[in-house]
This record gives C-alpha cells, sequence and structure tokens, in this order.
C-alpha cells in the first residue's frame, strides 16, 4: 500500500509518522491529528495517487498543498 511506503520514507527521513488507514471519517482523522499537535496531515486518496500527488495539510493555519509523490522519493 502506497500510504506505508510513503510513511516508511518519511520515517527515514526522521519525521514521526502514524498511518491512519481509513477506517474513520477524513474529519474523524483530522480531529484526532488536531488534538495531538500534528503539524502535518498527509492525504493519500485515490484521486491524488492517481495524478501522482499526495495532499499535504498544515495543521496549524490549514492550508493544504498538492506535492508529487516523486519529492518523498516514490515513483508512482
Amino acid at each position: 500500500m502506497l500510504g506505508y511506503k510513503l510513511a516508511s520514507n518519511l520515517r527515514y527521513r526522521g519525521s514521526k509518522v502514524i498511518v491512519d488507514t481509513g477506517e474513520k471519517s477524513l474529519r474523524s482523522a483530522l480531529e484526532y491529528a488536531s488534538k495531538i499537535n500534528v503539524r502535518y496531515f498527509v492525504i493519500v486518496g485515490p484521486k491524488e495517487v492517481s495524478q501522482g500527488l499526495v495532499k499535504v495539510r498544515d495543521m496549524s493555519s490549514w492550508s493544504e498543498r498538492d506535492v508529487p509523490l516523486t519529492e518523498f522519493g516514490i515513483n508512482a
């Protein structure tokens, strides 16, 4: 699964990573991330992946940007 590969690459680069398998709603996952003071939330959705992207949300400003998977060392 791409989410686990991305998590592994981020951990290798020194980031602390939690993987949510999507069993909860996106809203619930975002609320939990906010509660535990996560700095960035990465959304790996089918639409984004088909475009070779992920969405990265800055949890302090709630701004979101599309980031190519290649920036994480992943060739989709």
